[in-house]
């Protein structure tokens, strides 16, 4: 089998995970999205919603990794777009069992008001929020330094390794600075402007959004720093296991921070399920917070009742779509 058909197997089976464990993955009082008393969530119609829901999302990872199968026979480029069925398939899955759990959900109690105490400054001091941009500067000058070995690399290029060329590996770097220069500017705008529930929801907020900085920053430094000084295509092999320790990394770090606040999101979510679309996507024009804790998964989401959340929403597409098309247009 070849080994891109398997990776996106192995990537398709970690977001079914995630979707399997999705329904209880909500800070303890949530199933399915939906506030629940503990003595519906150990009953056994909630273990029998909870089953199908799961069967019918493996059941579309069968099926998705078909497609995928298939469509690499039309081209390796073709086939992620088999990936799609999982994602779809599974919140039409989640959607239809949380119609099930609503009619068992907890009355909703007031609404939640936000934090309106003073704003701190950005956590971890100046030092750690411009430590992204002092790797990549850093990134950037071994490129430049090491132009000709990144060039030289190109004769050695086979299906399996396509190493960018320097000026593809100029935009990359680039990129990855435009993305944390709007990743901080987002946590300016929120720690001056957001209302959140919590201090302690602020503050996790922040640093994660500073984690995902220094995410971009150090896998940028891991492909382009050996990249830079690479003889041949051996001395770039360890790079796709330090790029997993990397991500594993990050998420280990998310989960501790989605832990921090995790006792304050269960206590300041009164319920009104009305509020949440598919359980997701909030919507409260009369809720001062810009952010609030997700119902499943870690972090936060925006309310999307106010306009602001779009603005940010639209800024975050448009420096994602530039990342990745402006590498694409500079290495023509």
């Amino acid at each position: 089998m070849p080994k891109d058909l398997v990776v996106l197997i192995l990537a398709q089976t970690f977001v079914a995970a995630v979707f399997h464990w999705a329904p209880r993955w909500g800070r303890g009082r949530f199933f399915f999205s939906v506030a629940v008393d503990d003595s519906f969530a150990r009953s056994n119609e909630a273990r029998a919603i909870l089953a199908g829901y799961r069967v019918r999302v493996w059941a579309h990872w069968i099926v998705s990794c078909g497609m995928v199968a298939v469509l690499h026979q039309w081209g390796p480029h073709v086939a992620p777009i088999g990936l799609l069925w999982l994602p779809l398939g599974a919140e039409v899955a989640f959607g239809a069992a949380q119609r099930h759990v609503r009619p068992h959900g907890q009355p909703a109690s007031s609404l939640r008001t936000a934090d309106l105490s003073p704003r701190p400054p950005l956590p971890a001091g100046r030092l750690a929020q411009s430590g992204p941009f002092l790797i990549l500067a850093a990134v950037a000058y071994a490129v430049w330094q090491g132009r000709a070995s990144i060039d030289a690399l190109q004769a050695h290029a086979t299906r399996t390794f396509r190493p960018p060329p320097f000026g593809g590996a100029v935009a990359f770097v680039t990129g990855a600075a435009v993305c944390c220069g709007l990743l901080l500017g987002l946590a300016s705008a929120l720690r001056a402007l957001a209302r959140h529930p919590s201090a302690v929801g602020r503050r996790t907020t922040l640093l994660s959004l500073l984690a995902t900085e220094y995410l971009l920053a150090v896998m940028t430094a891991t492909i382009f720093l050996p990249l830079s000084v690479a003889r041949d295509p051996s001395f770039m092999r360890i790079v796709r296991f330090l790029l997993l320790a990397l991500v594993l990394a990050f998420v280990v770090v998310i989960f501790r921070l989605s832990a921090m606040a995790a006792a304050d999101a269960a206590r300041l979510d009164p319920g009104h399920e009305d509020l949440w679309k598919w359980g997701l996507f909030y919507r409260n024009a009369d809720d001062a917070a810009l952010f609030v804790p997700k119902r499943v998964g870690v972090g936060y989401t925006l309310n999307f009742g106010r306009p602001e959340a779009w603005i940010l929403t639209a800024m975050l597409v448009v420096g994602l779509l530039g990342s990745i098309l402006l590498p694409a247009l500079l290495a023509r």
